[in-house]
């Protein structure tokens, strides 16, 4: 074969190398030949130099030529790369010398004049310059790059330096006094602050360049230096402080010493990027950059980035909102390796989230919608509440709370998912139980002659879908009121930090609906409004607008039997739960994993998805349930019998919880009234008070 390849007739290459090819694969496909890694190996590299020959004689004169002249002076760029280090350790030691890097450049760009043409007809000799004069610009951001990276590591020093050892400084100082104050470590952090004042001005001091055909801007060369370093350190504080121990939790104490773990996070966190603001914001006064818009812009990059990555690769969506977005997406985020400890998450904010959802056990937590968040049963301690997200506010920001809602979105959608694919498995074996537990109860309105058993026994039947339907609506209702949370720390933190927003989206309202008013007619096709609407969609979602229960998350199909399904489901619960009285909330036992509230904000999560009619008849079929088990109690009390607690313990607490979740989900009073007479709520409640006294 190598005779054959030298003496190749390169009129017809193509299709002789495509032989060979299909002659290698021949042989690679053999028995004895399959299992040589050696073999194997040869025979691909083998292939690839065929491909390569192709492409060599496919190469035109005029690329020959380009080709040519960038080798000539191929070897002076790899010769100057050296001194690169050389370059970065004289600026940091000498911060005057920055000044003298422009002349450096320029003499260093000197040789683009010597740049050969060719005698090539078709040769464009521009082509080589232009490239050479790229490699130098890139050669020259690579020097610049030391400053930022100079400007965070000092300015963390002189951070450092003001929590640890320096001491507050009074503006009047005694004569008596003067030596109490040690100054050292005050100088120290003046001599900082000027080096790097020399440094930047050093920059600023330089002119534009032409370098070859490009313009060399070292103020713009300096932003994008110092937009880069920004993305790098933002991106490796939050994936190594967000890092969790979620496999560890069972029991209280463990999960009491994760949490005080993850607030010591959040504050060092915070702590972190309060650094990098102020670094960025001070460098403002001297670069003549806009500091602080450069922190918001880089910071909501690294959050959107790393939530697009978590809620899924196949998301080709633009991953920053359009309100803020980056103008350096030229430079890329760093990518992590996923975390052992959460083996479901690829970034911070999944491990954030899945942190604080695997905390709230409802064997050990509640939630209570009067204090706003989950607490121990037996110590009343907070798990998750208001201080906890207002402090991850001020460690991811406002848009990493925008963007932990998205990504809950998105996993409540993927519940949702689960969820339909689960229902409609179980139809399959117990479609048949369903079909005939509505056709005994109809009609809704009528309590059902066989009175409370009945339920109980077509509860039974089910038993088995129960566990993972509680599973299941238990994770939609904990990422719903987590929701709740956020957007409440969104609204409370707008009204106090950023009323002039709030006033502005105000005014934007009001001129959409000043606009729709006025053009009634052709508001269809009309792109002016939907402009603005997405405008105000994205002013709303920062100021925490909008109310979380009414979200649809994706188009359902019918559901046949989903209330009969959920109301046997409820009432096989109801008898194992208590009421407790300080949370306002309904709990179950220790081995019960029932949490009232977040049992209804699923449900009602749930329901929303469907048509209201749903709503409407699982309210109707848990409301024929109730005056059923009142009906029970009532003539059981009157016999004297025994299991007239039972009964009034599960009419009581079904009740509360229709009551609940009409709370929760913001229904008309009129939906539990209509099923249940308030009348005949307050007769059995002073009734169940009388038996039990």
């Amino acid at each position: 074969m190598a005779t054959e390849i030298v003496g190749l007739n390169f009129t017809t290459t193509c299709e002789d190398v495509q032989f060979y090819m299909d002659s290698l694969n021949d042989i690679g496909n053999l028995h004895q030949l399959d299992s040589n890694a050696q073999i194997k190996s040869l025979l691909l590299e083998t292939k690839l130099e065929l491909v390569r020959m192709v492409k060599c004689e496919e190469l035109s004169d005029d690329i020959d030529s380009i080709i040519d002249t960038i080798s000539d002076a191929r070897y002076a760029r790899v010769a100057i790369e050296y001194f690169v280090p050389i370059f970065h350790t004289r600026s940091l030691k000498d911060p005057k010398s920055v000044g003298y890097l422009r002349p450096a450049f320029i003499k260093i760009a000197s040789f683009l004049r010597q740049v050969k043409s060719s005698n090539s007809t078709n040769y464009d000799g521009n082509f080589a310059k232009t490239y050479h004069s790229a490699a130098v610009l890139y050669f020259v951001k690579e020097i610049l790059n030391v400053i930022p990276l100079s400007i965070f590591s000092t300015y963390a020093m002189i951070v450092d330096m003001n929590e640890e050892s320096l001491g507050h400084l009074p503006t009047k100082i005694g004569a008596d006094s003067i030596t109490d104050y040690l100054f050292e470590d005050h100088y120290k952090r003046a001599k900082l602050t000027f080096e790097l004042s020399v440094l930047t001005k050093g920059i600023i001091d330089m002119k534009e360049t032409f370098i070859g055909d490009l313009m060399m801007d070292p103020q713009k060369i300096l932003e994008e230096g110092l937009r880069k370093e920004l993305i790098c350190q933002i991106s490796s504080a939050m994936h190594t402080h967000l890092q969790f121990s979620i496999k560890s939790m069972k029991n209280i104490k463990s999960v009491q010493s994760v949490l005080d773990t993850f607030v010591e996070t959040l504050h060092t966190l915070s702590r972190r990027m309060e650094c990098f603001q102020k670094a960025i914001i001070w460098l403002q006064d001297f670069l003549r950059l806009n500091g602080l818009e450069i922190y918001l812009q880089e910071s909501a990059r690294v959050i959107w980035w790393n939530t697009n990555i978590d809620i899924g690769k196949e998301a080709t969506s633009d991953p920053l909102p359009s309100l803020i977005s980056a103008s350096s997406c030229s430079i890329a985020v760093p990518n992590y390796p996923q975390s052992f400890d959460d083996a479901t998450s690829f970034t911070f904010m999944g491990r954030t989230l899945n942190m604080m959802l695997k905390v709230l056990d409802p064997q050990i937590c509640s939630y209570s919608t009067y204090l706003d968040g989950w607490f121990f049963h037996k110590t009343h301690d907070p798990v998750i509440d208001g201080k906890t997200i207002a402090l991850l506010r001020r460690a991811i920001g406002v848009q990493g709370l925008i963007a932990m809602e998205t990504l809950i979105c998105h996993k409540i959608s993927i519940e949702l998912k689960n969820l339909r694919q689960f229902y409609g498995q179980s139809l399959v074996t117990y479609g048949v139980t369903l079909e005939k537990f509505r056709d005994a109860i109809f009609p809704e309105w009528k309590v059902p002659k066989h009175g409370e058993s009945f339920y109980s026994l077509a509860s039974t039947k089910l038993n088995k879908l129960f566990p993972p339907l509680n599973k299941i609506t238990t994770r939609i209702g904990k990422l719903q009121l987590m929701r709740r949370l956020l957007k409440t720390e969104l609204h409370l933190t707008s009204r106090i930090e950023a009323e002039k927003l709030l006033q502005t989206c105000h005014v934007i309202n009001y001129d959409i609906m000043s606009y729709l008013e006025d053009n009634r007619k052709n508001i269809r096709h009309d792109h002016t409004i939907k402009s603005m609407m997405q405008v105000a969609s994205q002013l709303q979602e920062a100021l925490g607008g909008g109310i979380p229960m009414s979200t649809l998350f994706a188009k359902t199909d019918a559901l046949e039997g989903l209330p009969s399904l959920l109301t046997l489901f409820l009432i096989h619960y109801m008898p194992a739960v208590s009421f407790d009285v300080t949370f306002q909330a309904l709990k179950g036992k220790e081995d019960e994993s029932f949490d009232g509230w977040v049992m209804a904000s699923g449900l009602g999560t749930v329901l929303r998805q469907f048509n209201p009619a749903y709503t409407k008849a699982f309210f109707s079929l848990f409301g024929q349930y109730v005056k059923c088990a009142m009906k029970e109690f009532l003539r059981n009390m009157e016999s004297g019998d025994s299991m007239s607690v039972s009964l009034g313990k599960k009419a009581s607490n079904s009740v509360r919880f229709m009551k609940q979740l009409q709370s929760i989900c913001g229904l008309d009073h009129c939906v539990v009234n209509d099923n249940i007479p308030q009348s005949l709520m307050e007769m059995f409640e002073q009734l169940q008070q009388g038996a039990s006294d």
